[in-house]
This record gives structure tokens, sequence and C-alpha cells, in this order.
């Protein structure tokens, strides 16, 4: 059994030998597990929340949870009792056999990785899993281990290859999220689009973006005029700022498709607070989107262009750039303060004047 270099070698869990951990590497195993729960998780993300477009609610992150947990439970247990390793392990070199170097069963496989999940990762339930991963780091180091006795592993070498198809892994999954991300938000309706198409975007980008649990519900009725529903004495800024002086205005052309919109706020300095509710600048996004007409998976859906997305909601950014459409954006205040989110208004205490004002207008040009 080879230990120096990058020899290939097997050790048995119930021998011990001095020189290296006898429950091998722990960390890399833990990294092994990472990959594969990664991979799971984006597939799921990508089926129930790009595709799919599941809404939001607090019942359904637990279920998500759930069910990332049983896929990783099933998926591991076949591809271990079939081919002694999954994805994870094998960028590891990692492999899990019988003693006699025979495939374990599926059943006993099962058993397994369920108390590999268990006591490995706690479920990967917040808080109590990172007090799980430290618990079985420090149990490796001292030999002991709550599952895995019956078996004997194979860890082909210590190459640092094996580290760069890591860190490889690891950027293709972050990519694969990033568009992912970008595929959720993409719109049902896309380029030349009517009101009535606009409207069905932005209704559906309220519904998967606003937990089921939130007491106030904005949203676009058949005119595109927005309607507020909420529970009593439910507290939200739009409810007190719901009057302000805003204006919206679409512009058509011979097809009646929208070419062009306008959002302004016009309001003196009769109030201490004044505030621009997301819903506006919500909708500014999603014409963007639809507007922009991004394929799905484009490779270009990075960094980049969602800093210009969120740049939407900073006022005090500078008119954005898209591929196909433009966002103008113009803020003129006397007497008030811009706080740090953004969008809202304080009126100064030391401003004594009766002309204070917020003007602020964004246009969505194609």
């Amino acid at each position: 059994m080879a230990w120096y270099g990058f020899e290939s070698y097997a050790i048995d869990v119930e021998e011990f030998d001095s020189r290296i951990n006898p429950y091998l590497h722990p960390w890399r195993r833990y990294f092994a597990f990472s990959i594969d729960y990664s991979i799971y998780l984006s597939i799921y993300y990508f089926i129930f929340n790009a595709l799919l477009k599941t809404p939001k609610a607090w019942y359904i992150d637990v279920l998500y949870l759930i069910i990332i947990m049983i896929i990783y439970l099933f998926a591991t247990s076949f591809l271990i009792s079939r081919y002694k390793t999954t994805f994870g392990k094998w960028i590891w070199g990692f492999t899990v056999e019988n003693k006699d170097g025979s495939n374990l069963s599926f059943l006993d496989s099962l058993s397994r990785t369920f108390d590999s999940i268990r006591w490995g990762v706690g479920f990967q339930i917040p808080i109590y899993s990172f007090i799980r991963i430290i618990i079985s780091y420090l149990q490796s180091k001292n030999g002991e281990r709550k599952w895995n006795e019956p078996y004997k592993y194979e860890l082909k070498d210590l190459n640092g290859n094996r580290i760069a198809w890591f860190i490889f892994v690891v950027i293709i999954l972050i990519v694969f999220q990033l568009n992912t991300d970008l595929l959720e938000n993409n719109t049902l309706y896309k380029g030349n689009i009517s009101l009535e198409e606009h409207i069905e975007n932005v209704n559906r980008y309220i519904e998967l973006n606003t937990y089921r649990s939130d007491a106030v519900r904005n949203y676009l009725d058949e005119k595109g005029e927005w309607r507020m529903e909420r529970e009593a004495n439910a507290y939200s800024f739009d409810v007190f700022y719901d009057d302000m002086e805003v204006s919206r205005e679409f512009i058509y052309d011979k097809e009646g498709d929208i070419v062009a919109y306008e959002f302004s706020l016009d309001e003196s300095g009769d109030e201490e607070f004044l505030y621009i509710s997301d819903k506006y600048l919500n909708e500014i996004k999603v014409l963007v989107l639809a507007l922009d007409a991004r394929s799905y998976l484009a490779p270009d859906l990075d960094f980049a262009y969602k800093a210009k997305l969120k740049s939407i909601y900073d006022l005090k950014t500078e008119d954005v750039v898209f591929n196909k459409c433009l966002v103008e954006k113009s803020v003129d205040v006397k007497g008030y303060t811009i706080l740090g989110n953004e969008r809202l208004f304080i009126k100064d205490d030391d401003y004594k004047g009766d002309d204070a004002f917020v003007k602020v207008k964004i246009v969505v040009k194609k």
C-alpha cells in the first residue's frame, strides 16, 4: 500500500496506518459530495424554477430541500452499486466497494449513503449541517466515523490534476447557475410585444418573485393599471405611498407593439418621505428583458448583464444600454436626500424653502 508519491493504493477502513488517515482525506470526500449535490441541485433548479417556473412559498423551499436529498440519496446509491463511484468521487479518484472487491448491493449502498448525508452533512439543514461537517471532520481525524465500516475504499492517486478538474467543474456549475438565473427571469413574450403580453409578463414575474406569505401583492389589471391586494393592517411602503403623482405611458408602433415606456414621478415638497415602489422598477426590468429578447442560456448572459439589470433599480446610475433597448434616467431633487436604497427620499431638516420637490423620469426605448 503506497503512501508517498501518486501511486494507487487501497485502504481497509478497519486497518489503522499511522502515516495516513484511515478514512481517506475528509475534505476531498466532502468536495466529492459537493460536486454530486451541486449537479442534482442545478438540474432540479433548472427544471422546476426556470422551466416550470414554480411560484415561491416557504413550504416550497422546505419541499425543495427534501426533494434534493431524496434525489441525491437514490442517484448516489444507484451509481455506487453499479459503478462503485459517482461523478464527484470519480473526479477525486474515490471508489467504494466490498472488501472482496465486489460491488455493493443497492440496499447496502442506500444504507451507506443515507448514513453519510445524515451524519456527514446533516441533511444539508442550515446550521445543523455546518455542525455535522465539523464533527465528522474531527471524527475522521480521530479514526472514527458513524458509517462506512464494512466497506473498502480506494484512492487512485493524490495527483494535483484532480484539484484542477474540481475547479473546472465548479466553474462550469457556476456558469450554468448564472444562465439558469437569467432563464428564470426570461419573459413569456419577447421581442415585439403588445400591452396584453406585457401585462402577462409582469404578472408572471410578480407571481414567481413574491412569496405566498406576503401580505401585500401588486399586479397589473387588464388595462395595464397597477392594483393592490393586501391583508387588513398589512404594512408595506406601497400602502403608504400608493397615492403619489406617478405617471406611466406606453408608446406603440403601427402594429400596436410597445416601442417605448415612460415612467415619471413629480412630487412637491409636502411629504416628509417619498418612495418609489419596486413594482414600477420591476415592470421596467421585465419590459427590458422582453424587448432585449435574449435567447435562453445565451453564453453572454453573465455578471455584466446581471449588473445592468440591477442598475435599473439604482436611480443614481447613468443611462443603461442593453442590446436592443436603452434605459434613460433623469433625477432632479431639491430639499430632499436620496437614501442608500436609491428609491427613498427624505426631506432635509435644514431646508427652509417651500419649493422642495422630487422629479424622476425613466424612459425605456427600443
